[in-house]
């Protein structure tokens, strides 16, 4: 029996005004999902379910046991029909799930978003694929038993031995589909952390029971892992030309050499495939990561080119080219298959390939040949950023500011790697409290997917170094919420 209005609007109803994304339903009923300690509920997954369904049942099981002291069993869906009449709290592709006609669309959930919903006694929950089943699972716990995780053995929920169940219309959908926070905790060891924050992994980071988007190429992968220095450090074109300008601290990958030297372009592209691309089956972005200083390649060729397109320029048109030969073995044996080459907005690239045009005031390619092609993404690290103002301060962070306006003329692909640390001074806090929603949001706007925050890798012992954490993984799932009103 339905008893009060919790929250309104849902899958049926006018979307959030702030996010444009459907709002919840949920309703109090007079079901008692825990009654006196003890549930007819049952927890029921696939009979061979995914490590992210096996470890929402898990989590699920646990934080109801710390909210109510109830045990739930966890079963197979081996045998079981769907009937509303039965007590169940179905996660991810389950016979329940299929007999409700409940329907999870990857084009509109992607791989973390989710829905619950409510078919009278039952609780069906479940994502389209990859990890938003467990989401979906934390999903029903906030909703349910006021559930919040902040930290390590550090979390609020409801305590009562008696929980009525709530009816729910729930879609949920990360704006950032993409979320992680390398830091020495999580980078480390600390699994659950990065689950419970619902952050996803990154680059060099796999989560047993979660999928990256991010492959394992890392951010210095060209010379570090698809040419490694180690082995291709002396090669030369036929003409005695080095492949490379210097070892991973003084030089850099030549470019144009990839570019314009077939035996180095085929050789980089073959690497990558057969030992990223054609592994790394369930990710989708690749990153071609330079080295971390800024010594670019001064050769004459890429000189000239600078000259042409500008160092950033110079790096488009070979991902571009890289993107070319990948779609093509991409379509010969896995057609349909999403990926992007992913390149740095950072350092000697930051600067984008475009000029300003004062008649129209808009800025505009260099040339048509440093338009992104749409399976090439731009990661912007605004490293030069003064953080107590936006990036989009052009007094402030003018370097920033045109990066984010300027890259826009050329690609609509972006991700972010932003930074949560002063690498010179560890133990201050960082001072981003009154920009880091203001950026977050700007990020959505012009239509980032994923975001990578740099914090101290060396320590944890930054100050407010939880809170950082805890606040960013809000902002990432959604940067419109009330920044002032995120506490535990």
């Amino acid at each position: 029996m339905l008893l009060s209005l919790c929250a309104c609007a849902g899958s049926g109803e006018p979307d959030d005004p702030d996010t444009g994304k459907p709002a919840d339903i949920v309703e109090e009923t007079d079901i008692k999902l825990v009654s006196g300690g003890s549930s007819d509920y049952k927890i029921v997954i696939p009979a061979q379910p995914s490590n992210s369904e096996a470890y929402a049942a898990r989590e699920l099981r646990f934080f109801i046991g710390e909210a109510t002291g109830a045990q739930l069993e966890i079963i197979s869906d081996d045998g079981l029909s769907f009937d509303e009449n039965a007590k169940y709290l179905s996660l991810g592709n389950t016979s329940i799930f299929r007999a409700s006609g409940l329907s999870v669309d990857y084009d509109q959930l992607n791989s973390d978003g989710f829905k619950i919903k409510t078919f009278g006694n039952t609780v069906v929950m479940s994502g389209a694929r990859g990890n938003g089943t467990l989401y979906a699972a934390y999903g029903f716990l906030q909703r349910n038993f006021d559930y919040d995780y902040f930290a390590i053995d550090e979390w609020t929920i409801a305590e009562s031995d008696t929980v009525n169940l709530k009816k729910m219309d729930v879609t949920d959908i990360p704006t950032f589909n993409g979320r992680w926070v390398t830091c020495k905790t999580l980078d480390i060891n600390d699994d659950e952390w990065s689950y419970r924050l619902r952050l996803t992994g990154g680059q060099g980071k796999m989560l047993t029971n979660t999928v990256t988007p991010w492959s394992v190429l890392n951010d210095q992968s060209m010379m570090g892992q698809i040419l490694p220095y180690d082995k291709y450090g002396g090669r030369t074109t036929a003409d005695g030309k080095p492949w490379m300008s210097g070892d991973m601290k003084t030089g850099q990958l030549c470019i144009t050499t990839a570019t314009y030297d077939e035996e180095c372009f085929n050789t980089f592209c073959d690497n990558l495939i057969n030992n990223f691309v054609a592994v790394e089956t369930d990710q989708k972005i690749f990153m071609l990561g330079i080295n971390d200083h800024w010594g670019r390649c001064k050769c004459d060729t890429c000189t000239a080119d600078y000259a042409k397109y500008r160092e950033s320029g110079v790096m488009v048109r070979f991902c571009n080219k890289v993107a070319d030969r990948v779609q093509e073995w991409i379509d010969e044996n896995s057609p349909g298959r999403e990926f992007y080459i992913c390149t740095f907005a950072y350092l000697y690239t930051l600067d984008p390939p475009v000029s300003y045009d004062n008649a129209s005031k808009k800025y505009v390619p260099l040339d048509d040949s440093v338009v992104c092609n749409d399976n090439v993404m731009i990661r912007i690290a605004p490293i030069s950023s003064v953080n107590m103002y936006p990036h989009t301060d052009i007094d402030k962070n003018g370097a920033a500011a045109t990066a984010f306006s300027g890259w826009r003329a050329v690609t609509s692909n972006f991700s972010i790697w932003d930074y949560g640390t002063n690498f010179n001074a560890y133990l201050a806090p960082y001072p981003d409290w009154g920009t880091m929603q203001e950026n977050f949001m700007m990020y959505d706007e012009i239509g980032v997917s994923d975001i990578l925050t740099q914090t101290p890798a060396h320590t944890s012992g930054t100050g407010f170094y939880a809170m950082t954490l805890y606040l960013r993984a809000k902002l990432m799932w959604n940067p419109y919420q009330d920044f002032d009103a995120l506490e535990i």
